[in-house]
């Protein structure tokens, strides 16, 4: 059974590798596959993105929808890598983690520091669920 700090960071990964597979236009069944997404955001999750734009559970969920296979004629082929995730607090139910996560892509390759708060909840996929996040570029990173 993996602590709650180990369920916190198998999710994390498990989800960016997940939106990789999304982008490539990978999944036989877009729908199943986007009800993975949703139930591992709470009803009130937020995401704060690099550049400070606020986007909510539900603006986000049909954001991601719409750039499903936005990837698929990448070529050298699009990636994301999840690295030094760190159990910065976690306590009882609720943990905050913070991770680096790098995109590499024809356009140029990117690189951001994400900090999640994260929540036990049985029945996701990794037995947590995602209050809020924020990204923020990393020195020498960014959109191009």
């Amino acid at each position: 059974m993996p602590t709650f700090a180990e369920s916190c960071a198998l999710e994390i990964t498990s989800l960016h590798g997940f939106f990789e597979h999304w982008f490539h236009g990978g999944f036989a069944d877009r729908d199943s596959a986007l009800e993975r997404f949703s139930q591992v955001l709470a009803p009130g999750f937020a995401i704060v993105s690099p550049s400070g734009v606020v986007t909510h559970r539900e603006p986000l969920i049909e954001r991601l929808s719409a750039g499903y296979g936005a990837w698929a004629g990448d070529s050298p082929k699009g990636s994301i890598a999840v690295e030094a995730i760190d159990p910065r607090h976690v306590h009882g139910e609720v943990g905050l983690l913070t991770y680096i996560e790098r995109h590499r892509r024809p356009s140029g390759d990117t690189a951001r520091l994400s900090t999640v708060l994260m929540q036990r909840r049985e029945g996701s996929p990794n037995g947590v669920w995602w209050l809020h996040l924020q990204e923020t570029w990393m020195a020498g990173s960014g959109p191009r």
